[in-house]
Order: C-alpha cells, then structure tokens, then sequence
C-alpha cells in the first residue's frame, strides 16, 4: 500500500513539473503575429471610403461596398468587351453612310494620311475594304492576286489572313464565307499548281469586316 502511495506520489509529481515545463515554454516561445498579417480595424480605400473589420470580420456596410465593387468590375469588363464589336459596328454603319454599304467594297481614292482617321492605316499604299452580312447567305469574294489583307469577325477577332499571307499566298483566288464557317477555296488565275490548304476557320459572327493593300507579290515570277 505504501508503494502505491509512492508510485501516484512520485506520477502526480512529474504531471505537475511536465504541465509547469509546458507553461513556461508556451509563455517564453509564444507567437507575436506580426502587424503586417493582421486585419485591421478600418482599411481606408480612395473609391470605396473606409472599409471596417472587427477581429477580421467585414461588418455589414463593408460587406455591401465589397458586393457593389464586384458589380462594378463585372460592369467594366463588360463595357471593355464590348468596345471591339461597338468598333466594328460603328466602322460598317459609317461605310454606309459614306455610300460603301454591305457587300459593296471601297476602294481609297489616293495613298491614306491622317484625314483618314485610320488608326493603324499605312500612308504608302491604297486600300480596299468591305463588310459582309452573312445572315443574307454565304458570300464569295474575288481575291486579286498580290494583296495583303485579313477578315475579322464581329469582335475584331481574326478569321483568316488573304493574300500574300492568307492560304492562296499571293497568287489570288476565291474565298467562300459562310456564318458557321470560313471556308477558304481558290482557285490559281493560271491554273498553276495550287498549295496545300489548312483546316478552314471557325468564324462565329454574321457580320465580317475584310480589309487589303496591294503589294510586290512574292510569287510573281512563278505565278506565271
């Protein structure tokens, strides 16, 4: 009896020094969270005004400015998305106006300069340009050999290049468009060997604006 005694004695005796140990050492090597990490109490935001936190709780009036930033993001992204196709929109309808409606391809009288208003126009050559309706049907443009030029879908998105960096490379032909899909067929003005075609491209607008310059066609010689 007096060794169990002893024994409960001398295991009461460690569990206190262990818990005494355990004590120390958590009050010696206790964590300071640095400032930096913490939440803290008002975050002041330019747009937003003052967001505020209790414990890194958002209250009920930040938590409604933090919603109404998201609507407000969502409403830009949706307005940046849409200003190629309001782009696209815009440059066909003033076709229009100027007397160049869908279908109907204008050419530029002289060598463009600033008077233009092209963004990205060169001033050493001449251009032609069209917009196509593809809800009308399927349209066939006539390709004269040496242009360069690409489609774009309703979204300034690129289609497909023609000319001399488009399929028929350089020497000229037919493109068939259609809505579902771009296909490009030519044919050689001289019946010349035809290269090998790609996987026709996807095209998922109706509406598709065109544009070409002439240039020095790298297969002159052998277009012959």
């Amino acid at each position: 009896m007096k060794r169990l005694h002893a024994r409960a004695a001398a295991l009461l005796s460690a569990f206190g020094f262990s818990v005494a140990c355990s004590s120390a050492l958590a009050q010696k090597y206790a964590a300071e969270t640095p400032e930096a990490v913490l939440t803290p109490d008002v975050v002041e935001t330019q747009r937003l005004g003052p967001l505020r936190f209790f414990d890194g709780m958002p209250d009920e009036d930040t938590v409604r400015k933090a919603y109404d930033n998201l609507d407000f993001m969502r409403g830009v992204e949706a307005f940046l998305s849409g200003m190629p196709a309001a782009s696209v929109y815009a440059m066909c309808h003033g076709f229009e106006q100027a007397g160049i409606p869908a279908h109907t391809v204008g050419i530029s009288e002289d060598l463009l300069d600033a008077r233009s208003l092209w963004l990205t126009a060169n001033s050493t050559t001449v251009y032609v340009t069209t917009c196509l309706d593809l809800k009308k049907g399927a349209v066939v443009m006539e390709v004269a050999p040496g242009l360069l030029g690409a489609v774009n879908d309703a979204f300034f998105r690129w289609d497909t290049d023609i000319g001399v960096t488009g399929p028929d490379q350089g020497r000229g032909g037919r493109y068939l468009t259609s809505q579902r899909e771009l296909r490009q067929q030519w044919r050689h003005p001289r019946s010349a060997p035809a290269p090998s075609m790609p996987s026709p491209p996807m095209t998922p607008t109706a509406p598709i604006w065109t544009a070409a310059r002439p240039t020095r066609s790298p297969c002159r010689a052998r277009c012959r």
